[in-house]
């Protein structure tokens, strides 16, 4: 296997995301970890409706760490709190992590107070990123020395080590990293031992591997990694100099991965696959061919068995590596970053998952440095529909974007989630607004299946709350008022 399928030497890194804010109007921003070999520095861009980029003013902004220059296609370089309220992003060159302020209104950057934190020691190998969908914890692994750093983050962004931070693992490097969509567990890829490492997330943040875990690969250099937005899914890229190679592994309520049937899958659709990304609906599956300059578009069964979607790939009109990407919260549009190139491409995604380039595509990215790593997120939303019972169970949910948040008062049980869908060990639920402000939600309750207007969490019997009052937005907070 050649050592540039995963790993490059010369080129910048940098990174990507995406935050949607919604005020009087939509105002929708993309940033970039420019990751250069220096002083490093984040470009932003306003996302136009048609899906043009503009840069914002004052980009790029200065992180104030150092750049790398180089390491994995997959690291993700780049992320943002499930508030929206912060952005953080690494600076492999000196291992540090800046933390800004984001304005929801422009989207313009302020410097957090300390920033940059130090995520330890470093090894010169990249620094990859993830945060908690809670927002209360980054975590930061260093590609060439195996730890992973767990920061808090507090009220204004200021990030502090949790006890027992940097935590040791048994990997040799760390590329792609995600946390499940219920902020229980940590994956990430370990592309010289050709394993996947899952560990269980602690109400403190602190991490100990799954049982079983590390977790080996049929097609040895796994990169990228992500969950399906249920959790119940991890798909993994694998770095290759021939074709699109993907694995899918189901994943138990404890971490435990096995992979589904037919798993791994070949396409011969593109060269050096290193990043996947689910559509926010989980019908599709977009990865990243590095040296074809192309994305592969996979259709997604119920199951999560891939098929090639007809037409792909597709080409990204990036002239240097084709790398990172990522979609915005409602999946019209799929952002690519390229590196030895300045550009970022846009995608507009179609009902059926075809792409098509949107006009003035690419789009040049001061200060013209290279990158790579892309990861998305979106900010809490401004919750239109809030419903509670009796039992202390409450459900607020936002139908324009699909977010949602479930909370039981009296056990303290809170889940964010994205996408209208949302898993707990074995249960499944999907949400749906009606059009009289209850929630139509299909359930699974670890195995029975079940449907009904419901406002809250299903217990351990399966039985759903059901009818429950809704409460105005001011008042859907623990502890709840008693509904009539």
């Amino acid at each position: 296997m050649n050592c540039l399928s995963r790993f490059r030497i010369v080129v910048t890194l940098a990174g990507v995301v995406f935050l949607t804010t919604i005020l009087s109007a939509q105002a929708n921003f993309i940033y970039v970890n420019n990751d250069r070999e220096g002083p490093n520095s984040v470009s932003a861009f306003s996302v136009q409706s048609n899906g043009s980029l503009l840069p914002l003013p004052g980009s790029p902004f200065a992180t104030g760490g150092t750049g790398q220059g180089s390491g994995f296609f997959a690291t993700n370089l780049i992320v943002i709190s499930s508030n929206g309220n912060f952005l953080f992003a690494s600076n492999g060159g000196n291992n540090t992590v800046s933390a800004f302020a984001v304005s929801p209104g422009t989207g313009q950057l302020t410097t957090v107070p300390g920033s940059p934190f130090t995520a330890g020691e470093g090894s010169g190998a990249g620094l990859s990123l993830a945060v908690s969908p809670n927002g209360q914890f980054l975590f930061a692994g260093d590609d060439g020395s195996a730890y992973v750093a767990v920061f808090t983050i507090a009220g204004n962004g200021v990030l502090s080590q949790i006890s027992g931070s940097p935590f040791e693992t048994d990997a040799s490097d760390i590329d792609g990293m995600a946390v499940s969509p219920n902020g229980k567990l940590l994956a990430f890829a370990d592309p010289d031992s050709g394993e996947i490492d899952m560990f269980s997330i602690a109400a403190s943040g602190a991490l100990s591997p799954v049982p079983g875990s590390a977790f080996e690969t049929d097609l040895g250099n796994p990169t990228g990694v992500a969950f399906n937005n249920t959790g119940t899914l991890l798909y993994v890229a694998n770095s290759n100099d021939e074709d699109t190679e993907i694995e899918a592994f189901s994943v138990a309520a404890n971490g435990f991965l096995s992979p589904i049937a037919g798993s791994p899958f070949f396409f011969e659709s593109g060269v050096n696959s290193n990043i996947v990304l689910p559509s926010p609906d989980n019908r599709f599956l977009f990865v990243s061919n590095q040296f074809s300059n192309t994305i592969t578009v996979l259709a997604l069964s119920p199951g999560g068995t891939p098929t090639l979607l007809p037409g792909s790939p597709f080409g990204t009109g990036i002239t240097g590596f084709t790398e990172a990407l990522t979609t915005d919260p409602l999946g019209q549009f799929l952002f690519v970053t390229g590196a030895n190139d300045d550009p970022v491409s846009v995608f507009k995604i179609a009902t059926n998952g075809t792409l098509t380039l949107v006009p003035g595509s690419p789009f040049s990215n001061s200060p013209g440095e290279s990158r790579t790593g892309i990861t998305d997120s979106s900010p809490a939303p401004d919750f239109s529909i809030c419903v509670a019972d009796s039992s202390g169970n409450r459900l607020l949910f936002d139908p324009i974007r699909g977010f949602f948040e479930l909370q039981n008062c009296n056990s303290g049980l809170t889940a964010f989630g994205q996408g209208r869908s949302f898993s707990e060990g074995c249960n499944i639920f999907f949400f749906e607004p009606l059009p009289n402000g209850f929630v139509k939600g299909a359930i699974n309750t670890c195995g029975q299946p079940g449907t009904g207007t419901f406002d809250g969490i299903p217990t351990g019997s399966g039985v759903v709350s059901v009818h429950g009052t809704i409460l105005p937005i001011t008042s859907c907070s623990c502890p709840l008022p008693n509904p009539s």
